[in-house]
């Protein structure tokens, strides 16, 4: 590994000058780099809830979920055999997990998210 956090952008030379050893530090230096910068959860603390005081009232876009095309297939399915749009199944799969998520995090039921 390289002294410090000094991390090159540029692989060891491709011309047949670069050691097995060259190669491995400069991979193992991408991963100490993208281990230093990764997000760390902050951990909950009771009564900072902000999200609570958002209008609950309209649905905004903020993903776009990527499935392989046989899990769109299956969904697709599903929707044309069920009363449910791939929309709503999608949505309360979601709402559940952060329903799970948040009374996990903060220990308390903080009630659906469900319009």
């Amino acid at each position: 590994m390289s002294k410090g956090l000094a991390f090159s952008a540029e692989p060891p030379a491709r011309n047949g000058e670069s050691s097995r050893q060259d190669i491995e530090s400069f991979v193992s230096e991408a991963d100490v780099k993208h281990n230093a910068t990764r997000r760390r959860p902050k951990a909950a603390t009771p009564g900072e809830y902000d999200f609570l005081a958002e209008p609950h009232n309209r649905r905004v876009n903020i993903v776009n979920v990527r499935l392989s095309d046989r899990e769109k297939a299956a969904l697709k399915y599903i929707e044309e055999h069920s009363p449910d749009s791939m929309h709503a199944i999608c949505l309360r799969v979601v709402v559940a997990e952060i329903d799970r998520r948040l009374k996990e995090l903060t220990g308390r039921e903080l009630g659906r998210f469900e319009g």
